[in-house]
């Protein structure tokens, strides 16, 4: 359902930035979420509440996204990632407080090497976001379930139906299509 976040936040830009899409984007972004689906698929027994959740989630990335881009010409994108992780940490915090445990041995090397690969990230999707326009921004986090499988692949030994690579090509085509398409425009 998050994965419902990059269309959300295109139709968002449309109203709240005045972007244009053109249609073949949304073909493009079609794609892409049809490959997602493809390699997901869709649980029937799924709570509605859950389902929300997930809707309210791509949702508020939507406005998140939106925000960053308002903010291009008035934020430095360290400034905006400062104030996100801010909030990600109050927020973590409220939920973690009765649930601590004090990392030990290896741990602290993850927790860091976490922390520097999520502000290497952010940093890199507010630019992103304050350079280009959402749509052809957002569109690019179809792939993480791409790298996700990879890793699973390479770390973990899985292995994937035929329907998963569907869906990965089916996810790479319609980012690549977006991404030709946008320079061909240029």
């Amino acid at each position: 359902i998050q994965y419902l976040s990059p269309i959300f936040t295109t139709i968002l830009a449309i109203f709240v930035l005045g972007e244009k899409v053109k249609p073949l984007q949304w073909l493009f972004f079609l794609i892409s979420f049809s490959g997602v689906f493809v390699m997901k698929g869709f649980d029937e027994e799924m709570e509605m509440k859950y389902l929300l959740i997930g809707l309210f989630s791509s949702v508020v990335s939507a406005f998140a996204y939106n925000t960053i881009r308002t903010l291009k010409n008035k934020e430095h994108p360290v400034v905006v990632v400062l104030h996100f992780q801010l909030i990600g940490t109050l927020a973590g915090l409220t939920f973690s407080v009765t649930n601590f445990d004090m990392p030990t041995g290896w741990d602290w090397l993850f927790i860091v090497l976490i922390g520097l690969f999520t502000q290497f990230g952010q940093v890199s999707i507010t630019k992103a976001l304050q350079l280009e326009k959402v749509a052809n921004v957002s569109i690019l986090n179809y792939t993480g379930v791409v790298y996700a499988l990879l890793f699973g692949h390479l770390v973990f030994g899985e292995s994937y139906s035929t329907a998963t690579i569907l869906g990965i090509l089916l996810v790479v085509s319609g980012v690549g299509f977006s991404i030709l398409y946008r320079s061909k425009l240029r």
